[in-house]
């Protein structure tokens, strides 16, 4: 009888354990959005950076051609 009592209190623990995890608060969409707003904001900047330092590379590529091709 001691046994059946030990093992009713260990899956008594068992589930109070699995049961407990249910109170935890989850994590949703809206978390998420909040936490990566600044992650966005950043890669945006960073993109917008990247291009307008591409355009000025291809301008200034470009510019050099283009008078050549003006003065003919």
């Amino acid at each position: 009888m001691a046994e059946d009592d030990k093992n009713v209190e260990n899956l008594s623990k068992m589930l109070d354990e699995t049961l407990k995890d249910f109170n935890t608060r989850r994590v949703t969409d809206d978390d998420l959005d909040d936490f990566m707003a600044d992650y966005d904001k950043q890669a945006l900047q960073r993109s917008g950076e990247e291009f307008d330092t591409l355009l000025n590379k291809i301008s200034e590529a470009s510019i050099p051609k283009f008078l050549t091709l003006l003065s003919r």
